[in-house]
C-alpha cells in the first residue's frame, strides 16, 4: 500500500511540475503529448490491452488536451479526438466488442448520410476533408467510445 501511495505522490508532483512548465514554456506540451501517446501505444500493444490501457490512454489524452488548449500548446482541436479513436479502436482490436452493442454500430452507420449531405452543401472554396473531420470527429469519437465501453467492467482498482 505504501508503494502505491508513493507512486501516486510522485506522479502527482510530476504533473504539477509539468503544469508549471507548460505555463512557462507552452511548446514543450506538444512533446509531452507525443511522449504520452507513444507510452500508451506501447502499453496497449505490450499488454494486449489486458488492463484497459486503451481506456486509460484515451482518458489521459482527453484530459491533457484540455491542459494543452489552456496553455496554447495544442496541435489542433481535433488531434486528441483522433488519438482517442485510435486508442479505443486498437483496444477493441485486442479485446473485441459485444455483439449486443449493435445500436452503437447503427449510430455510426447513421453518420454516413451526414457525410454525404454535408459534402453536397459545402462551397467550392471549402476544404472537404477539414470540414468533414471537424464536423464528424466528435460523433465518431463518441460512437467508438460507446462501442468500447459497452459492458466493459471497470473495477475500482
Amino acid at each position: 500500500m505504501e508503494t502505491r501511495f508513493n507512486t501516486y505522490i510522485t506522479l502527482l508532483a510530476a504533473h504539477v511540475g509539468l503544469g508549471f512548465l507548460g505555463i512557462l514554456y507552452p511548446p514543450v506540451i506538444k512533446y509531452v503529448m507525443l511522449l504520452a501517446i507513444v507510452y500508451f501505444l506501447m502499453m496497449i500493444i505490450r499488454t494486449a490491452n489486458h488492463d484497459n490501457h486503451a481506456l486509460l490512454g484515451a482518458a489521459y489524452i482527453a484530459g491533457f488536451e484540455v491542459f494543452s488548449r489552456m496553455t496554447g500548446g495544442a496541435f489542433s482541436y481535433e488531434f486528441a479526438k483522433y488519438v482517442v479513436i485510435g486508442f479505443l479502436s486498437l483496444g477493441m482490436f485486442y479485446r473485441g466488442f459485444q455483439r449486443a452493442s449493435w445500436p452503437y454500430l447503427f449510430y455510426l452507420l447513421c453518420l454516413v448520410p451526414g457525410v454525404l449531405m454535408s459534402s453536397i452543401n459545402l462551397s467550392f472554396t471549402a476544404n472537404i476533408g477539414n470540414a468533414l473531420g471537424f464536423n464528424l470527429s466528435g460523433p465518431v469519437c463518441l460512437g467508438i467510445s460507446a462501442l468500447y465501453g459497452y459492458k466493459n467492467p471497470i473495477t475500482q482498482q
